[in-house]
């Protein structure tokens, strides 16, 4: 904290007087970024049970080296992702709270500039305030889809499978929708809805796969002869199926092509997912991870080199 502190004194060009300043400005961003995720129980059991790795004495073995080492490595680089995917998690959190607190200012500082048609304008800062919250959000929330279905796989090497749930239904939307767009099929709408919650995650929708264009709309869902709310219920319902199916887009036909633009999918839910991978890997991944931890490291004996072997005693 206080080494933080005294890097943003600098960055003021260390005025004289008020030290406060920076000291408070330092615990409101750590306190930012210290909020709890649902991973931390894992980082904290899976770094313990790779840090008390035993060291096995003995002549130089470089096959079982290069093996333990490489399942350590893969191990790691899992840790690795979980803790960016924890920090992020708490940003998120935190985004939220920052996003209801610019509306709450706008709320107040907001004025009538014309009666007919009513409206208003707020201090553009907040208004920016909230432009750049929205945009952090986004970015996170990008990273998050291409984390966690990196994570997927990865999990698969340790032998732990993803079973049916929302976790897959984001990494197989993530697939469709984000890395794997079509042109001239369903892509996802850019810059679409935002979820926000009283004590959870700023969401924007990465997929928002529901058309907004009401003449579009008509224009493909025309040949479906809707009778009700439920027939499109059951379409929508048929489009999730397709998405957790194992269908590339390339070879989905006319019909689902258009059926996916015309009625979309729900969009995944983001807190839900995150969740769901903490409880995978901790219930699932750490025994893995903790018996890769337990293997012995072998020791590798080294000489300094004289251009003779050592002399045997």
């Amino acid at each position: 904290m206080s080494d933080l502190a005294y890097r943003l004194w600098e960055a003021r060009d260390h005025p004289l007087g008020a030290p406060e300043v920076d000291w408070f400005l330092a615990e409101k961003l750590v306190n930012e970024y210290r909020k709890e995720s649902p991973f931390d129980d894992f980082l904290r059991r899976a770094t313990k049970a790779l840090q008390s790795s035993p060291i096995a004495p003995g002549q130089r073995d470089d096959v079982e080296y290069a093996r333990v080492m490489e399942e350590r490595r893969y191990v790691i680089d899992v840790l690795d992702r979980v803790e960016m995917l924890a920090l992020t998690y708490s940003r998120l959190r935190a985004l939220s709270g920052l996003y209801r607190h610019a509306e709450a200012q706008i709320a107040m500082t907001k004025c009538i500039i014309r009666e007919e048609p009513l409206t208003w304008e707020a201090p553009k800062e907040i208004e920016w305030q909230i432009d750049y919250l929205v945009l952090e959000a986004r970015v996170l929330t990008a990273f998050v889809y291409y984390e966690l279905t990196s994570l997927e796989k990865m999990l698969k090497g340790l032998n732990v499978p993803v079973s049916e749930g929302e976790l897959q239904y984001l990494v197989k939307a993530r697939d469709k929708f984000l890395a794997h767009p079509m042109f001239g099929s369903r892509v996802r709408n850019a810059h679409g809805a935002l979820s926000i919650t009283q004590d959870g995650l700023l969401h924007p929708h990465a997929i928002y796969a529901n058309e907004t264009d009401s003449v579009l709309f008509n224009h493909y869902s025309i040949s479906f002869a809707l009778r009700d709310s439920a027939g499109e219920a059951r379409l929508r319902d048929d489009n999730e199926k397709l998405i957790r199916s194992t269908k590339k887009n390339r070879d989905s036909t006319a019909d689902e092509k258009l059926r996916l633009k015309a009625f979309g999918i729900r969009e995944p839910d983001l807190d839900a997912s995150l969740k769901e991978m903490a409880n995978l890997l901790l219930t699932s991944a750490l025994p893995e991870v903790e018996r890769i931890g337990a293997q012995p490291i072998p020791s590798r004996r080294r000489f300094p080199w004289t251009g003779t072997l050592p002399a045997e005693r």
